[in-house]
């Protein structure tokens, strides 16, 4: 019993570092073009979204690979809800341009 508590927490938990991760990308790039350094700031974020999200990963699963699995099912099931919701689709249709 308390091995599927345990399973439910990481999974919960893996969602709340895909939110994390995947919320910050898409915070990020909406603010993008009011930057002054945009590339700057693209790399400072990917690189403390990847710590954070690296370091929450190795804290909560504790080398168990079956916490792992369920941390990353989470993390993924986020994605794939984000992408759906916010996905090519529903982004409003921008001027693309072609280099």
């Amino acid at each position: 019993m308390m091995e599927t508590v345990s399973w439910i927490v990481m999974f919960f938990a893996g969602g709340m570092l895909g939110l994390f991760y995947f919320g910050g990308l898409w915070f990020f790039v909406k603010k993008i073009n009011s930057w002054k350094y945009p590339a700057l700031a693209m790399s400072l974020s990917m690189l403390i979204r990847l710590v954070v999200t690296v370091a929450g990963f190795y804290w909560l699963t504790g080398g168990q690979w079956l916490k792992l699995v369920m941390t990353l099912t989470g993390f993924l099931v986020i994605r794939l809800i984000l992408v759906r919701r916010y996905g090519p689709d529903k982004i409003q249709k921008t001027k693309r341009i072609y280099v």
